[in-house]
């Protein structure tokens, strides 16, 4: 994919962050003054930028929920590894289906299961994963 402005041609296939590429294409087109009076900046071309990344994170995001339902998962990669400490506090068997498992999950899974002593069991399910714990069953002694 490619963005072509007046004197500025970025490829973005570099990029990943669409806010990074919105700051990078914002960036290359401020233009300033050889004398420093002041700077101006193009609200047209800025305005343009906008929405060419506000379609990016849209098209992000709606990649990231399509795939989540076709893993049939109840949870995306970004909530997953925030669970797994309810998980392990929690009392009986908890299960979570989800798609691929992160680095952050498998990093969470080890921390949470040294610390408290909670049972993890990763299994293949379709296309996706569930993940069960055997929780510790903790209970806040103030309530």
């Amino acid at each position: 994919m490619e963005f072509e402005g007046a004197k500025c041609r970025t490829h973005l296939a570099a990029f990943d962050d669409p806010v990074y590429i919105f700051l990078h294409l914002a960036y290359r087109n401020i233009r300033v003054r050889k004398r420093g009076k002041r700077s101006r900046i193009s609200l047209f071309r800025t305005a343009r930028l906008f929405v060419f990344t506000i379609n990016l994170l849209f098209r992000s995001a709606a990649d990231e929920l399509i795939a989540s339902i076709e893993y049939g998962s109840c949870v995306d990669q970004h909530l997953q590894d925030q669970l797994i400490i309810f998980m392990a506090l929690a009392e009986g068997t908890s299960r979570i289906k989800t798609g691929p498992i992160t680095l952050h999950t498998e990093t969470a899974i080890h921390v949470a299961s040294q610390l408290c002593d909670a049972k993890f069991r990763i299994s293949q399910d379709g296309a996706g994963h569930v993940i069960e714990c055997q929780g510790i069953g903790w209970r806040n002694p103030h309530f």
